[in-house]
């Protein structure tokens, strides 16, 4: 881990491996992933962020906590592209 580095993302390997997604391992130790079709991986194969506090110390970013992002359905995201809240079903 890179001592400049202000965010932590721990990944969900095996459900990002189940998808598909492919995973190596550089000369230098650092885990590489092409990502998706666009050379991201969608954060619903985040299982917590986190962010640098102090020298030494970590805590979730808000809206992270530790809890893991599914894909939005369909009625979320034309919602959210309203304005307004899903509604649970």
């Amino acid at each position: 881990m890179r001592n400049s580095a202000d965010i932590f993302i721990f990944i969900d390997l095996q459900k990002a491996l189940d998808a598909g997604h492919k995973f190596q391992l550089s000369a230098n130790g650092v885990i590489l992933t092409s990502g998706n079709e666009k050379g991201f991986l969608p954060p619903e194969f985040f299982s917590r962020v986190e962010r640098r506090v102090g020298k030494s110390g970590r805590e979730p970013l808000p809206g992270w906590e530790g809890a893991a992002h599914p894909k939005p359905s369909d009625d979320a995201a034309q919602s959210a592209q309203a304005g307004s809240e899903p509604t649970n079903q």
